[in-house]
């Protein structure tokens, strides 16, 4: 174990890959066909509650639901993302841009997503740049407050820093608040699923930037 100033962890899917709007569109036609909710309201809700693993959000949304409908909803999306998201996704392009002077400050620099580790390490692969992430955690690894703390055991930092674009994400701002320990860069846009600037700091942001390539002068 080594210690480092700061690890700096990046969310995935709408922080450094532009999937959102795939990501909606095949959630509320899941949601659709398991609970019949009309399918724009089913979209609204699947962005309301994002940067949690599916299956949680859909707990979020239908708290009555049986735990049955909830896996089989969550094991079709997930069956069908691959296909529907991630072949035709890209790295936006200000990320490519702005990863090598992440890189070069010389800190621990992770991937924590709710998708699976071995397809989002994959893409980063056929993308070119998983070299430049020291390690990339998907939901098989907990859910992001988890990745939080196993990066202080491997690492142990004097603080951390989480980039992502939802309200759940930048709310990480709490964790260990009494030392301030976690601050969070929320990416907001005009993008469809993305939130705006004000919306990511009333939910806790320390810092808000519209470009990737902002965050390494922060």
């Amino acid at each position: 174990m080594s210690r480092h100033t700061l690890v700096v962890m990046n969310d995935f899917d709408g922080t450094l890959l532009d999937t959102m709007p795939a990501h909606g569109r095949l959630a509320a036609d899941c949601i659709h066909r398991y609970f019949g909710m009309e399918t724009g309201e089913a979209e609204a809700q699947y962005y309301s509650t994002r940067g949690v693993p599916f299956d949680n959000q859909l707990q979020l949304i239908f708290p009555d639901s049986s735990p049955e409908t909830r896996r089989s909803c969550t094991d079709e999306y997930h069956g069908r993302k691959m296909a529907e998201v991630y072949d035709a996704a890209d790295l936006f392009p200000d990320v490519r841009e702005a990863l090598p002077a992440l890189q070069d400050l010389g800190f621990p620099l992770l991937v924590n997503t709710s998708t699976e580790t071995p397809l989002t390490a994959r893409f980063l692969a056929k993308q070119g740049v998983l070299p430049y992430f020291d390690a990339v955690w998907g939901r098989e690894y907990g859910e992001k407050r988890d990745h939080i703390r196993r990066a202080i055991f491997l690492w142990a930092p004097a603080g951390a820093v989480f980039i992502g674009d939802s309200r759940s994400d930048v709310a990480l701002s709490d964790f260990n608040r009494s030392t301030r320990f976690m601050r969070t860069i929320g990416r907001y846009g005009t993008r469809k699923g993305m939130v705006t600037a004000e919306e990511l700091r009333d939910e806790g942001a320390t810092y808000t930037v519209e470009k990737f390539t902002e965050i390494p002068a922060i």
